[in-house]
């Protein structure tokens, strides 16, 4: 399609929508400057989907825009049957050039008769509907292409169609240093054999997680979004989407948020979840102020990819071992922390990844520590249907080549200053707080 033409993606949302698969997928499709993003809904404004993630809307149903590639990823099972919906779901599959549908995003294909004689795949509780639509479905745990037409279960399987997406629009070199970027190199972490009999009901004993997410303006939420995603499996999870003042929030390369809960109104929370922030939060005192207040209650705190540097420049890494990117890893003693290479690094209650696929594994590893491997294993395998299949296999730098590593490297080394000024400073203003206190 031509690497600098401008390239339209929507995707499909309706109230109680699975946001993963809008900010997860979107982390790929998001990335190049030329992809114009949009999501759709029955009206603008924000909407609140799964697990009451705000995001902004940018067109409705009834508007006539035409989108080159168009999302359709897991919808509240209440709007299945919805007539609005279902057209515009039926017209605007018909002329897009490329089509994603995830879990029972493909179901809504099958409905408007689009998939008719298309070989189709979903998850599994959705594989069982689809059998009853003329289609050819494969129970497999990677995307299945026929056309123009990507599906695929959740998770991994909707981010892996997304990279086989980008690589037909914008080129094989362009996706490849995107896998590497985003480090995508996920690993199933729990091979555990469980009973069919567990479920939510396995969680009944434990008291339900409060979980602050911290929203900030510019933040990058892929980085939280995984994590949300697994610890929203937990029966009657709390989520509080913290920042100085509620309001909007700019995203960076993906949608607008809401930050609906303020520092000082946020409760004593178990789990704290800090992504990647613009360089200077790091030195935000109200910010380092909060974490400093909530982390000796807390059970957890998650940091993924920049978001280490957040925590750490609050004081609270000092002496503790943790990771972060691979572009910034020679910069994190800065903050007092013992640099560790591994994809998630436990030091005490801290947990720490890469980025994107990163808050994935860290809330896992959380889960396990927290309630069990059998909680870990039936959240990643039998809800998320976590089995990645990388379409490069170049996540991970060490398989990515000297060339495209040292471009990379070149790329982000202007912000790297900035990220080790700002953390350094709160370091060690905080530093001296917490460990003259103690």
């Amino acid at each position: 399609m031509g690497h600098l033409k401008r390239i339209k993606i929507g995707y499909v949302m309706t109230p109680g929508a699975r946001t993963a698969d809008i900010i997860g997928l979107n982390a790929v499709l998001g990335a190049h400057p030329q992809n114009k993003i949009e999501v759709i809904s029955f009206s603008k404004g924000f909407v609140r989907g799964m697990y009451n993630f705000p995001i902004e809307i940018d067109s409705t149903f009834n508007s006539k825009k035409e989108f080159d590639v168009l999302v359709i990823g897991e919808q509240s099972r209440g709007y299945l049957n919805n007539s609005s919906l279902l057209d515009y779901i039926k017209h605007h599959a018909s002329n897009a050039k490329y089509v994603i549908g995830v879990s029972n995003g493909v179901e809504l294909l099958a409905k408007t008769g689009v998939l008719d004689g298309k070989r189709v795949t979903s998850d599994k509780k959705t594989l069982d509907t689809l059998k009853s639509y003329p289609l050819h479905t494969e129970d497999v745990d990677h995307t299945v292409i026929d056309g123009k037409f990507y599906t695929s279960g959740p998770c991994t399987g909707g981010i892996e169609s997304a990279l086989l997406v980008m690589k037909e629009i914008r080129g094989k070199s362009w996706t490849k240093f995107l896998e590497m970027t985003l480090e995508y190199d996920p690993k199933p972490l729990f091979s555990n054999q469980i009973t069919d009999e567990y479920n939510e009901h396995s969680f009944s004993g434990n008291k339900a997680l409060k979980v602050a997410v911290l929203t900030a303006p510019n933040m990058y939420t892929p980085d939280v979004i995984g994590a949300i995603d697994v610890l929203g499996r937990i029966p009657k999870t709390q989520f509080f989407y913290v920042w100085d003042k509620p309001g909007k929030t700019t995203g960076i390369l993906n949608p607008n948020l809401i930050s609906d809960c303020s520092f000082n109104k946020c409760p004593q929370v178990d789990v704290i979840i800090v992504g990647a922030l613009s360089p200077g939060i790091s030195a935000n005192k109200t910010v380092n102020n909060f974490l400093i207040k909530q982390e000796p209650n807390a059970k957890a705190i998650i940091s993924v990819c920049a978001g280490t540097f957040v925590v750490g420049g609050a004081g609270l890494l000092k002496g503790k071992r943790a990771t972060t990117n691979f572009q910034m890893h020679k910069i994190l003693t800065c903050i007092g922390v013992k640099p560790d290479h591994a994809p998630v690094v436990k030091s005490d209650k801290f947990y720490s990844a890469g980025p994107a696929i990163g808050s994935y594994e860290s809330a896992l590893m959380f889960v396990k520590e927290t309630y069990g491997e059998e909680c870990a294993y039936h959240i990643e395998n039998r809800l998320l249907e976590y089995s990645p299949n990388p379409v490069f296999g170049v996540g991970n730098p060490i398989k990515a080549g000297i060339g495209m590593l040292r471009f990379s490297n070149i790329l982000f080394a202007p912000l790297l200053p900035l990220y080790k000024y700002y953390a350094k400073k709160a370091y060690k203003r905080n530093k001296k707080a917490i460990y003259s206190a103690s």
